[in-house]
Formats: C-alpha cells, structure tokens, sequence
C-alpha cells in the first residue's frame, strides 16, 4: 500500500507540472530615477507625441479538448510508470505499469474537463479581437500618462499635433517645432500588450503591456532617455473569462495598466531623487 501511494504521488506531481503553468511574477524592479538632477533641470517645457503604429496584440489560447485529453492522458501514463521506477522497488516498477492504463484515463478525463472546444476558442478570440478594435491604445495611453505627470510634477507639459514615431525605434526629426516652445520631446509608445502565461492546459491569464518612454531633445535630436517599461497585472483569468461581457474585464484590466505604468513612468523619469525606491 505504502508503495502504490508513493507511486500516485509521484502521478500526481507530473500531471500538475505538465498540464499546469508555473507561477509567473513580474520580476523586482529599481524605481530610482534614470536621469540625474542636473538632467532634470534642463528638461525645460516637455511636449508629447503620440505614437503612430498599432501596437501588437497577443494572447495564449487553451488546448482544444482533443489535445488536452492526450496530453493528460500521456502525463497520466507516464506518472504511473516513473512513479513506479522511482520508488526503488520491483513490486512497485510492476504496480506502475499496471496501473498506467489507469493513470492515462484520469488524465485523459481532466484534459478532456480543462481543455476548450475549438468552437469556443475561435468565439473568444474574435470577441478578443473585436474589443481591440475599439482600443485607440495610443492615446489612451499617452493621455493617462499626460495626466498623471501634469498630477505628480512641476514640469510644463504639453500635448503636440505632431506624429511620433511610425514604427518601434523610428527616430523622427522634431527641430522643425523648436519655434514652438518646446524644449524636450516625450515619446510614450505602446509597443505590445495581450494575455499572457506559461504553457498549459488552461491556464489563467494575466494581462501584460510594454511600453517605451523615450525624452528627445528639440535643438540637437539627442536622445535624453529612452527606457522600456512592463505591465503584468494580477488579476488571473481563465482564456474565456477574458471576453465576457463584452470584453469588460479586459477593458478595465487596459485601465489598471494604463493608470499603472503611467505612475511608474513618472516616477522613475521625472519625481525627484529622494523618492527613489525599490519595489517589493
């Protein structure tokens, strides 16, 4: 008996490590400022361009129920007979060759319980989809930044009709507004945002953006700073859960990140030396 726990055990462990994710955390970032005070002061009035590219939208979708139930059905099958192996008796190397028929059924029958019908993915997905449509995530962005700078500092920022860059890395040439008062360039570029997680059955999503911070110099196009920023939120959803009610959660999950890497953004580039802190 002690042996045949031992092998539904081991069983156990390798359908979770196969058929499920593994915990993901935003790594631990510094927050002190990336410029110095001296670069800082000569910042002058600051105005803001909007990127002019969509940004790239991605997102993991779950196995469809027919590979999800072989997949648990070989992690099944496979945990029986290792188990068996590793549990450095004979009898039990037997017992988990016996028993891998076993194994395979039960996790056949949670693949086939976790996995989506193909029906549903494609249903999710063009819901997904169409919700982006509706994103002008540019100026969504660039206007949550613009507020929570104007909120959180002293410096004169404005917005500018001029287009920023039409591609990531695209290096545009503001001298022709130097006799427009503006001193520095702020380009807020959202590179690519979506729903992401490790590999799995099904697993919950959490939603990630990237965004890129770069300060120009009007009178001479040198780049100040030019920093990339990540967003993953923790709120984790199901693939499907992310599109209900007509894509509410992933609305107000874009809110949280806007609102999110705009205060970081803020503080890292621009609050003062002495608020510089690391983050848990």
């Amino acid at each position: 008996m002690k042996v045949l726990n031992r092998i539904l055990t081991i069983v156990s462990l390798l359908v979770l490590l196969v058929i499920q994710p593994n915990c993901a955390h935003a790594p631990k970032h510094q927050t002190a400022p990336l410029l110095s005070e001296e670069q800082k002061a000569q910042l002058g009035t600051m105005g803001v361009v909007t990127a002019n590219f969509q940004p790239e939208f991605t997102f993991r979708e779950p196995m469809p129920k027919g590979q999800a139930a072989a997949t648990g059905a070989m992690a099944g099958f496979a945990g029986c007979v290792l188990g068996g192996l590793y549990s450095g008796n004979p009898l039990g190397a037997a017992a988990g060759v016996v028993i891998s028929p076993v194994g395979a059924l039960v996790g056949g029958v949670y693949g086939t319980i976790e996995g989506v019908t193909e029906s549903k993915k494609k249903e999710t997905a063009s819901a997904l989809n169409e919700v982006v449509m509706d994103f002008k995530i540019q100026e969504m962005m660039r206007d949550r930044f613009l507020a929570v700078a104007r909120d959180k500092t002293t410096y004169p920022f404005i917005l500018l009709d001029e287009k920023g860059p039409t591609v990531p890395d695209d290096e545009v040439n503001y001298h022709p507004i130097s006799d427009k008062g503006v001193d520095t360039v702020v380009e807020i570029s959202v590179l690519r945002y979506g729903l992401w997680a490790e590999p799995g059955m099904n697993p919950p999503l959490s939603l990630f953006m990237t965004v890129t911070t770069k300060l120009k110099r009007v009178s001479d196009g040198v780049v100040v700073c030019n920093h990339t920023f990540r967003y993953e939120g923790l709120e984790k959803l199901k693939f499907t859960k992310w599109a209900l009610d007509h894509g509410k959660p992933l609305r107000d999950g874009m809110d949280r990140s806007f609102e999110s890497l705009s205060k970081e953004m803020v503080e890292k580039v621009f609050s003062p030396g002495k608020s510089s802190r690391v983050e848990p």
